[in-house]
């Protein structure tokens, strides 16, 4: 069968040609653009629920805080978090400062004294939603002396964040917990 045999078979109809085949042009239009449509929306669902972390550290008077917080539009779910100080992996504060006060401590350390340190289990796949803010550890109301050695131990970490949306798209978030001078108590 030759090509033609279709434009003859075409032609014996009466209509033109051109009036023939223009559904067909149409709905090849047509469908092009409807999947230029869904790519589109596709990344516009994408773009409109993803997460923003960021790691937060509050020294005001009576308190000290590092946090996450989403400020995005979507949930964000916490795949990991380590925290490294002096080339060492943690994933907890609470990890950190067992750990440390073992290596910092003194005979003078009061027990007591770190009642008002609230160290938050690790985060490890917990949603947080848009935002939501996760502590990680908090510090109210203590003694100077248990301030200065927090203070010791938390300086110059840095806590590392790994993420993801609800469409498993994995995002990363570093801060580096600078001294800020001193813990400020009141």
């Amino acid at each position: 069968m030759h090509f033609n045999y279709y434009f003859e078979i075409l032609n014996k109809s009466g209509d033109s040609l051109v009036l023939q085949i223009l559904p067909i042009v149409i709905s090849t239009i047509a469908i092009i653009f409807s999947g230029i449509t869904l790519v589109q929306q596709r990344i516009h669902n994408i773009n409109s629920v993803k997460p923003a972390i960021s790691i937060n550290s509050k020294n005001i008077p009576n308190l000290y805080q590092i946090s996450l917080e989403n400020s995005g539009i979507g949930p964000a779910l916490i795949d990991s978090v380590k925290i490294t100080i002096k080339g060492q992996y943690f994933t907890s504060f609470k990890e950190v400062l067992d750990k440390n006060l073992l290596v910092q401590s003194e005979a003078t350390i009061n027990p007591k004294d770190w009642k008002n340190v609230i160290v938050h289990s690790g985060p490890e796949s917990h949603w947080l939603k848009p935002d939501g803010i996760m502590d990680l550890i908090t510090y109210d109301r203590g003694s100077e002396k248990t301030a200065v050695i927090l203070q010791k131990i938390i300086s110059g970490c840095s806590v590392t964040v790994m993420y993801s949306d609800i469409y498993r798209n994995k995002f990363e978030c570093t801060e580096i917990i600078e001294g800020q001078g001193k813990l400020i108590i009141s």
